[in-house]
Order: structure tokens, then C-alpha cells, then sequence
């Protein structure tokens, strides 16, 4: 809990973050061995901004997907399309457009699957400005060729 609280606290002062990010995880690390699978997805998803900014992805992926497996056996779909969307953002953030693709439309799928009519609208808008990119990509690409 000491994990969540603190990120919850220091949300935006990434400079403080910057000075506990190895106890933070090491909280994450407790979470999993303990299974407390909750108390992850809310340490993860709080972290995440900080990650994201610091350009830590390969920090946050073992997680992320820990936390995505454990939402899916669960059945959580809210849960779930939050860990698919900050996966895609993650892999967008690296050029890594059909794996961010490949997120998206899981969770795509999931909504549809339970009428999440709000996260359809948000994942498709997420996934037109992937394709934007990727579509960017290869065109500098050819370019260059």
C-alpha cells in the first residue's frame, strides 16, 4: 500500500520519484510475489505516467503484462483495457507500431465483446493515430529508399 500512496501523493513531482523509483519497485515486486494482484494494477497504472515520461518502458512492460494476465483470468475488463491501452502507448512511444496495434485491437475486441461503448470511442481514436504513424513510417521509410 505504501507504493500506491506515495505515487497517488507524488503523482506529478517526477524529481522525487526519481530519487525512491527503485523502492517503488521493489513495491511492485511485493505485490506480485504476495499475488496481490489489485494492489499491482493500482501501483502500475499510477507509475505508469512517471514511466512513460522517463521513457522507461522495458521497466514497465514485465509489469504491465503481469498485471494484464492476472486481469484477464479475472475477467476484469476494465482493468484490462487499461493495461492494453498503456501497452499501446508504450509501444507507440518506441515506433513499435504492430505491437501497439496488436494491443489495440485486443482491447478493441474486449470492448465490443462487453459494450464498452466509451473505451470503443477512446481505443479507436488511439488506434487511428497509431496507424497515422505507422502509415508516417513507411512512407519516410520509402523515402529514404
Amino acid at each position: 500500500h505504501y507504493t500506491i500512496r506515495y505515487l497517488q501523493a507524488h503523482k506529478h513531482d517526477f524529481k522525487r520519484i526519481d530519487l525512491d523509483v527503485n523502492t517503488l519497485l521493489t513495491g511492485l515486486d511485493m505485490a506480485i510475489k504476495l499475488e496481490m494482484y489489485q494492489e499491482l494494477f493500482l501501483a502500475i497504472t499510477c507509475f505508469a505516467p512517471y514511466l512513460q515520461a522517463r521513457n522507461h518502458s522495458v521497466l514497465a512492460d514485465p509489469y504491465l503484462q503481469i498485471a494484464l494476465k492476472k486481469a484477464l483470468q479475472q475477467a476484469n475488463v476494465q482493468e484490462s483495457l487499461v493495461l492494453l491501452q498503456l501497452l499501446a502507448e508504450f509501444a507507440l512511444m518506441h515506433k513499435v507500431y504492430e505491437q501497439a496495434e496488436s494491443y489495440i485491437q485486443q482491447a478493441l475486441e474486449l470492448a465490443h465483446a462487453h459494450e464498452q461503448k466509451e473505451s470503443i470511442s477512446a481505443l479507436r481514436t488511439i488506434r487511428d493515430t497509431i496507424l497515422l504513424h505507422n502509415r508516417d513510417s513507411v512512407q519516410a521509410q520509402a523515402n529514404i529508399d
